[in-house]
């Protein structure tokens, strides 16, 4: 991450080398840039095993996370949809929907709580890994109301997907109040505006220098003119 001597924020300061590395390692599930995300429907109480691999051998811990789920509303599915068609059409990874969590990579969870949350938390991403490939597991806070999505979940949505796709907090420092969704979604503070329902700029300018910019069709689109790079 730049080390930066004013307060000002670059791109730079919003890239997890981390979430990056983990992300790449999915891809390399099976060397594609398409990635696989799936939501969850369960509306009861249920239990996530976790994964990792040191040393080329895999530890498990069996039910080590409670959750607490409330289902994903139909208008959650819509924004969830339109988020990833949206990123696929800026930066160069894939995003295919799966109808069931069989072979999925981003698994999306909409809770009431979890036993992983601490006060106050209201979304949260798990690095999973395990011998046979590597996955995210994404959880988001439920506000209430299952019949509405009001842009604190969206923000929410957009944060932890935010993460599954290689974004850190600002400068490592999400309470920072220098810094606020009005800067990047990463933040934990709201902007002036209310919470950002969708990436900044500067979001976006550090998702396409870890991805590059799509370029499905051979043709590269750029927002500026060239004298303005």
């Amino acid at each position: 991450v730049q080390k930066f001597s004013n307060m000002s924020l670059s791109y730079l300061d919003l890239i997890s080398e981390k979430f990056s590395d983990h992300t790449k390692s999915i891809i390399s599930n099976d060397n594609n840039e398409v990635i696989r995300y799936y939501m969850d429907n369960r509306n009861t109480n249920f239990y996530l095993n976790r994964y990792t691999v040191i040393n080329s051998e895999e530890y498990s811990w069996y039910n080590d996370i409670k959750l607490n789920g409330s289902g994903h509303s139909l208008k959650a599915k819509e924004f969830i949809r339109s988020v990833f068609n949206k990123i696929d059409s800026i930066i160069d990874l894939d995003f295919k929907e799966m109808t069931t969590n069989n072979g999925s990579e981003i698994y999306i969870y909409s809770v009431n709580n979890s036993s992983s949350f601490t006060e106050n938390t209201v979304g949260q991403v798990i690095t999973q890994k395990s011998t046979s490939g590597s996955w995210w597991d994404l959880f988001w806070k439920e506000s209430g109301d299952n019949n509405k999505l009001d842009s604190l979940e969206k923000s929410t949505i957009i944060h932890e997907i935010g993460h599954t796709l290689g974004l850190s907090h600002p400068a490592n420092q999400p309470l920072n109040p220098k810094w606020t969704t009005d800067d990047t979604v990463m933040s934990y503070n709201q902007g002036l505006n209310g919470w950002n329902e969708w990436f900044t700029p500067l979001d976006v300018n550090a998702l396409k220098s870890i991805w590059g910019r799509e370029n499905d069709n051979n043709n590269l689109e750029f927002s500026k003119k060239s004298n303005e790079y």
